[in-house]
């Protein structure tokens, strides 16, 4: 009987960072008689470009997508009573069916899917967990309290390896291999080179914990310094929308104030890997999400990270951190200099190439374990050969 992978995801980002998973677990399955079966779960009416992005790609294999409706935070409607809602609509679900549940980053709508998963003794696997982001967020809290709940872990970093082992976790279901955006980005050999969507890629997201003022604040000086920029060169400026988490609309009624400009563009999502194509084009990338610390170096590109979103996070050598904006004239000289520098070369902090390949097969071996021995923490697991 085919054991039952489920693969979760919540937000645009994510799907983004699991798609070459998907792909990896999509051309394996060709191979070996579909004894894994796998479901994608979408919550579907909050993540935009991503649903018709998963449809696209998995359209044509035997992965499953299941799309959770009315997942979306409601107007007025605070995050503890739709994390609560989330919990009660998965626990009314059968997730029970699936063997193994793989989930990646820290979201708080992901947290109630573990949470509801968890006790009904799922096992499962967390990637990208043991890093740090205490800038004022719930990333903290929710992406270590998954670790704490999950079976085994996929670490993406050395840093982050070593996170996970100060907090207790059992060194036998931590497995370092690296990133699959790795193999995203090993895969353009073919590709065009730079098609120039834009010189400057603009990402900016809430910090939960803290007043949106304190991101709003930092959004709006750093445009008033791009826009003065212009009289010196001219820079099309690209900025994409923030998830959809309390603080959200103040972002985007920044953009919505900037348009009309010629120099600048707003636009509610790029998809999945046009967002990749983005930041390899650009000549720099500023804003406080996460991907200036994942994505943009792995890429060799500029990545100015203002705000303190990403405290505490692994951060590549190129990346240059710039804790708050004071002054858009100050802001602008920052820029002008980084534009002026030499582009970094692409950093090496997450791995190679075939990371998605080595996670799927792990997770064959680790799926055909008996549940109880997957699921019990604290005890040690043997695999029967080391595929790393």
């Amino acid at each position: 009987m085919a054991k039952l992978l489920w693969v979760a995801c919540s937000s645009r980002s994510e799907y983004g960072l699991i798609r070459p998973l998907l792909k990896e677990l999509a051309a394996s399955q060709e191979c070996d008689n579909n004894s894994l079966g796998a479901t994608l779960i979408l919550y579907s009416d909050a993540l935009s470009t991503c649903d018709g992005d998963a449809s696209r790609d998995l359209s044509h294999t035997s992965i499953k997508i299941v799309r959770l409706h009315g997942s979306k935070i409601r107007k007025g409607e605070s995050i503890n009573e739709h994390f609560g809602r989330l919990v009660h609509k998965f626990s009314r679900n059968e997730y029970y069916e699936c063997d193994l549940l793989l989930v990646a980053g820290d979201r708080y709508e992901l947290f109630a899917l573990v949470q509801a998963a968890f006790y009904q003794q799922i096992p499962l696997a967390h990637l990208f967990g043991g890093d740090i982001s205490n800038g004022g967020t719930f990333d903290d809290h929710v992406r270590h309290s998954m670790s704490h709940l999950a079976s085994v872990h996929f670490p993406v970093n050395q840093t982050a390896y070593n996170n996970l082992i100060s907090m207790h976790q059992d060194k036998s279901r931590i497995f370092f291999i690296g990133s699959p955006v790795v193999d995203e980005l090993s895969s353009w050999s073919g590709l065009p080179d730079k098609v120039g969507k834009c010189d400057v890629l603009i990402s900016f997201n809430p910090m939960t914990l803290e007043s949106s003022n304190v991101v709003g604040h930092d959004l709006r000086l750093t445009l008033e310094a791009l826009e003065l920029i212009q009289s010196q060169i001219t820079l099309r400026c690209l900025a994409t929308f923030p998830n959809h988490e309390p603080g959200a609309q103040v972002i985007i009624d920044t953009y919505k104030d900037y348009e009309g400009r010629e120099w600048f563009m707003a636009v509610k999502s790029l998809g999945s890997p046009k967002y990749l194509f983005a930041i390899r084009d650009a000549k720099i990338v500023l804003g406080n999400s996460s991907s200036q610390v994942l994505e943009v170096p792995l890429l060799g590109q500029r990545s100015l990270l203002i705000g303190n979103r990403q405290n505490g996070r692994h951060k590549p050598a190129s990346v240059v951190h710039l804790p708050s904006v004071t002054d858009a004239h100050v802001m602008k000289e920052i820029i002008l200099n980084m534009l002026k520098t030499e582009a970094p070369q692409p950093c090496n902090d997450y791995g190679a190439a075939g990371v998605s390949r080595s996670i799927i097969k792990l997770i064959r071996q680790l799926i055909a374990l008996p549940r109880k021995e997957l699921v019990r923490k604290n005890s040690p697991i043997a695999l029967k050969a080391n595929l790393i």
